[in-house]
């Protein structure tokens, strides 16, 4: 369901001829994942748990910061 709600909204924006392949790695198999990971896991602690620790640690090269809120329906 996931996978299906992203190329919905992906292949709209894309050219007719493009192809769109999700694929799905396992973070510690892939280093380049893996610190995407420990990116986002700071963004998460901020506002799951008011948690700004590791946030802290890279907020000053996060150039633009928006909260999305999905509308699932």
């Amino acid at each position: 369901m996931f996978d299906e709600y992203i190329c919905l909204h992906i292949e709209a924006r894309l050219p007719i001829n493009t192809s769109l392949d999700i694929s799905h790695n396992i973070s510690h198999e892939t280093p380049n994942l893996q610190a995407v990971d420990l990116f986002c896991y700071g963004v998460v602690r901020k506002y799951a748990e008011n948690d700004t620790e590791w946030y802290d640690c890279f907020s000053n090269k996060v150039v633009k910061e928006l909260v999305w809120e999905p509308n699932f329906k």
